[in-house]
């Protein structure tokens, strides 16, 4: 069975480059370099965090923000404030187990971030879409084997900060 010629009423355009809005930055941390990236879908927003050129745990982060979380950013009255609260549900595997509350910590603080970037008086109360953190953390070769309490936390932190910071280089919402 052959299939008809199309005519010349048919028209083929390319798909813009820019269908999905991506962003990449990479930076190095601590002599390592962090790789974040952006997507802005219709649904959700998807960022990746990777040392290691993977894609990692992948974790749906949703906040919720307090009844009277817009009050507070809007009057800065600190008395009115219920902390916003954000739930997190894994999706595609699982971090290392000592850094398992590292890796909530990071997804947990990218969505919030994300959160208070796109804060308005309009919006806040309303729904915020999900947020997907994809992140591949280079485990550090002393601490592969050891409890989560002989992570360096310092270290972690200045991490966890460098990575936010470098977030708004990305910023795709």
């Amino acid at each position: 069975m052959s299939l008809p010629l199309l005519g010349s009423n048919v028209q083929v355009e390319a798909l813009p480059s820019n269908v999905i809005a991506t962003k990449v930055h990479t930076e190095n941390i601590a002599d390592t370099n962090v790789t974040i990236m952006s997507q802005e879908y219709v649904d959700r927003t998807l960022v990746l965090v990777t040392e290691v050129d993977k894609i990692g745990y992948l974790v749906q982060a949703q906040v919720e923000p307090g009844e009277h979380t817009a009050e507070f950013l809007q009057n800065k009255n600190r008395d009115s404030i219920t902390i916003p609260t954000v739930t997190l549900v894994p999706l595609f595997g699982t971090p290392p187990a000592q850094y398992t509350d590292l890796y909530a910590l990071y997804a947990t603080q990218i969505a919030a971030a994300i959160c208070a970037d796109l804060y308005s008086a309009d919006n806040i109360l309303g729904n915020m879409k999900p947020v997907i953190v994809g992140l591949a953390l280079r485990q550090n070769p002393s601490s592969q084997d050891t409890p989560e309490s002989d992570l360096d936390f310092v270290q972690e932190r200045t991490k966890l900060e460098r990575v936010l910071s470098a977030l708004s280089h990305t910023r795709v919402w």
